[in-house]
């Protein structure tokens, strides 16, 4: 007969196994390579924006935030950032917000209700919440999600050094989304509408993908999954006791 102890730590390991073997999770590591992920959704809160929202990957939500281009901010939280969006289209901070507003609900239109697909290597995306994001392709209606922003002067070309999934080389895609932005102005679409030449000084900036997630993310991740993987085997431990002993 197996030790008390010895005992507990393999029906807590069978029972967590149970309950989790039809939702496998999945952990947002770097990889050199896009991953598909088809069928997400999108989930409406407060961590929207045009370039950064909650997405359901599964059963797991993710925040995403786009490669290649940025919305600008829906509020004026960060004053500099406001200022430097609207020196970019050629607009003032005020109509810059606005614009952002425009993108946010303008994605959420979009994809809320829709299933769409994602791509993404598990970069990090970090930002001014919280909460933990990751660089990413996302494709709705057969066209990405980065081209209709720009195609409505809704983003501004900000984009990263990684190549698109479709194997397109990121310097030929961010060509791509130029025309898209030249189309764009030429049409007053968006932000565009009211942009003014004095204040147009639109210089493209590439930033740099974070390859892994920082350690104190994936003890928060992967911890909270681990616990409460544990905690519900302990509860149906616990209420099998308490069947035994009645």
């Amino acid at each position: 007969m197996l030790p008390r102890p010895r005992f507990l730590q393999f029906l807590l390991l069978f029972v967590a196994s149970l309950a989790f073997a039809d939702e496998p999770t999945i952990t947002p590591k770097h990889t050199k390579t896009f991953k598909r992920y088809d069928n997400c959704e999108f989930v409406p809160g407060r961590y929207a924006d045009g370039d950064s929202f909650m997405v359901m990957i599964g059963q797991q939500e993710f925040m995403m935030r786009l490669y290649y281009v940025d919305a600008p901010e829906s509020d004026e939280r960060f004053p500099d950032r406001n200022a430097e969006q609207a020196q970019y289209f050629g607009i003032t901070p005020p109509e810059s917000v606005a614009a952002g507003r425009t993108a946010k609900k303008f994605v959420a239109d979009l994809l809320d209700g829709k299933k769409f697909t994602v791509y993404t290597r598990w970069a990090s995306a970090l930002g001014s919440s919280k909460l933990p994001r990751h660089y990413a392709v996302i494709e709705v209606d057969g066209r990405g999600l980065a081209d209709l922003l720009v195609e409505n002067g809704l983003a501004r070309l900000h984009g990263t050094k990684a190549n698109h999934p479709s194997g397109t080389k990121a310097d030929d895609y961010m060509a791509t989304l130029q025309e898209l932005e030249t189309a764009a102005i030429a049409g007053k679409k968006g932000a565009w509408a009211t942009s003014r030449p004095e204040l147009h000084h639109p210089a493209v900036e590439e930033t740099k993908e974070t390859t892994e997630t920082p350690r104190w993310l994936d003890r928060i991740l992967f911890g909270a999954a681990g616990a409460g993987a544990v905690g519900a085997a302990w509860a149906t431990v616990a209420l099998k006791r308490r069947r035994l002993a009645q």
